[in-house]
């Protein structure tokens, strides 16, 4: 896909919840974090955990 420089990774990245079945769910689990506390991919972009 082509796009645009007024198009930035902001716009293409999914922001709402996941669950623990999915891999961004999976990663949190394996770390330790609980669900409650995954929240959303938004509000995890650009959050540094480890």
């Amino acid at each position: 896909m082509l796009l645009g420089d007024t198009v930035t990774t902001d716009q293409i990245s999914p922001a709402g919840p996941f669950g623990e079945d999915l891999p961004a769910g999976q990663w949190l689990a394996e770390r330790k974090v609980e669900p409650h506390e995954f929240d959303t991919y938004g509000s995890r972009r650009g959050t540094t955990r480890s």
